[in-house]
């Protein structure tokens, strides 16, 4: 192989580092360069040690290291640039996941409020076949907009001849309580007659239903069902609403004491019926008066 042969195989060798590094085409290739440049430069510098006239293989193996470090320089720049090419593909696929989902999610918006409008259409048309049958009734004596006083003279009836019980949906209630808006009933919440002892343990963070009663579920469900033979299957979650009366059936707590670690509960079912136009203007009037109690607390 003559010099002109080597030269040039020289030079085709160092064209094709250059191109490796300043297309930035592989890391992996980029190492494997280093790896060997410095390698060879070493190999030189060991032979230039073992050498009597060692000056120029000294040198070379000090240029090949030097041209090492520079392709180190190199490839972490090359590096950088991959990165920052890999966070803009990222964020680009994720600014095209993100507006799908918002168009997906738009899509599904339109798609509820249609069935919103639709299901409004039918509480408002079930609420006035239900209104048309019973009117402002909400049970037995009890309406919707009757007096404070008729109101109590009911309860009175109530109390004296069945000592306060009154029967809704297959159930023995009590009057639990009553609200009235411009002497309007709009309100009232029964509470079970009849009550269960859940004991509770703070240390065990457990219940101990020895009355086998549990939460009520198996009792509010029953109510439920009675309610559905009139008011058809619950419309709001798992009560009703309509236009004129919302219904509301659970069961929870309704008194309570604790001695240490140990909480004794009262549970019972809670039955409440209300006319929600009212409910709101009452919600209204209460707001408002709040905020005028505000404005004079300021002044004062």
């Amino acid at each position: 192989m003559n010099i002109k042969t080597i030269i040039w195989t020289v030079i085709g060798i160092v064209i094709a580092i250059l191109l490796v590094f300043a297309t930035g085409f592989s890391e992996g290739l980029e190492k494997t360069i280093m790896f060997i440049m410095g390698g060879l430069s070493l190999l030189v510098l060991i032979i230039a040690a073992m050498d009597n006239n060692k000056s120029f293989l000294t040198l070379l193996g000090v240029i090949g290291f030097v041209i090492t470090f520079g392709l180190i320089a190199w490839s972490e720049h090359n590096s950088r640039i991959r990165k920052d090419k890999e966070f803009e593909i990222k964020r680009a696929e994720y600014k095209i996941k993100f507006a799908e989902q918002a168009k997906q999610d738009s899509i599904q918006h339109v798609k509820d409020s249609i069935q919103k409008y639709k299901d409004s259409l039918v509480m408002i048309k079930e609420s006035e076949r239900l209104y048309a049958l019973e009117g402002d009734s909400i049970f037995g004596d009890f309406k919707f907009g009757m007096s404070e006083k008729q109101c109590e003279a009911i309860k009175a009836k109530i109390q004296k001849e069945t000592n306060g019980r009154l029967t809704v949906a297959g159930h023995d209630f009590r009057i639990d309580g009553c609200r009235f808006f411009n002497d309007k009933l709009y309100f009232i919440r029964l509470k079970s007659a009849n009550t269960w002892v859940r004991y509770f343990f703070h240390d065990a963070h457990e219940y101990d239903d020895s009355e086998g009663l549990g939460t009520g579920n198996d009792i509010v469900e029953r109510i439920k069902d009675r309610l559905s033979n009139k008011y058809g299957k619950p419309n709001n979650l798992d009560n009703w609403h309509f236009t004129y009366k919302d219904i509301d059936v659970r069961s929870g707590v309704s008194s309570s004491s604790r001695e240490g670690l140990l909480s004794t509960e009262y549970w019972a079912i809670f039955l409440t019926i209300y006319n929600p136009q009212m409910a709101d203007e009452a919600e209204k009037e209460r707001d408002l008066k709040y905020q005028n109690e505000k404005k004079l607390q300021k002044k004062n």
